[in-house]
């Protein structure tokens, strides 16, 4: 860590980014980096100077939500299937249990680089993370905001992992990835790049339904009203 650095903002501190507390490169105005900085005792409070937001980046955002009837759903990561910590274990079974999902933080490193490319590149057109629920919660949250699109999802027919497993397992460093067919080779390709596993699951359809093999042929707005009533199923409020 260089203190003595002449710059601007977090490079006033620190020459490159490593996490928050080394500082970052880019002087963007919302970021922990100031805290950091004055709770470290790297820079005093009132010194901090130019602080910016980078406008390039924020209009390259990508959402969850998929766009469009058509566009290829693609799965980045390995789906496991481990179960251990799970939502779904711990509504079968009324309590916590199991190891939880094994992480390879230098796997989780390189898709979340990738994912930037994604981004930088305007590659795809929605990104969101497999985490609680897994790939059937993902899949409904990402439907959750397109009133008039589903989704047919083809599971892999060779896995001897539980089709349950598959669905609601929450293996890490997973995201689901949408984009137009012209695209899909190039997701492929750059994930190639960084050495992660891309593979397409399926496509968005006009029809409102989720569909997930031979296992799950939901309405969207069935399942969504499931999800977004589940906390008062799971906690009734009594009236008074």
């Amino acid at each position: 860590m260089n203190t003595k650095y002449k710059g601007s903002g977090t490079r006033q501190w620190s020459n490159k980014s490593i996490n928050f507390q080394t500082g970052c490169e880019h002087n963007c105005l919302v970021c922990y980096a100031k805290d950091m900085a004055v709770k470290f005792n790297q820079i005093k409070k009132n010194d901090w100077e130019n602080p910016t937001i980078r406008l390039d980046d924020v209009n390259k955002k990508i959402s969850m939500k998929f766009k469009d009837p058509g566009d290829i759903i693609i799965e980045l990561g390995i789906n496991k299937g481990e179960i251990g910590g799970s939502e779904y274990l711990s509504l079968r079974k009324n309590e916590i249990l199991g190891d939880a999902p094994t992480l390879d933080l230098d796997y989780e490193s390189r898709l979340h680089k990738l994912c930037q490319i994604f981004a930088m590149k305007e590659i795809v057109r929605s990104m969101h993370d497999i985490s609680d629920g897994g790939i059937a919660v993902a899949l409904a949250e990402s439907l959750s905001e397109s009133e008039e699109i589903g989704c047919k999802i083809e599971l892999d027919s060779s896995s001897r992992i539980r089709k349950d497993f598959l669905l609601f397992g929450e293996s890490q460093s997973r995201i689901i990835v949408s984009c137009k067919p012209e695209k899909l080779a190039d997701v492929l390709m750059e994930a190639g790049k960084f050495a992660i596993d891309a593979k397409q699951i399926g496509i968005t359809t006009r029809n409102r339904q989720i569909q997930i093999g031979k296992i799950i042929d939901l309405s969207v707005d069935e399942a969504l009203n499931v999800y977004n009533k589940s906390i008062e199923l799971k906690m009734p409020i009594e009236e008074e």
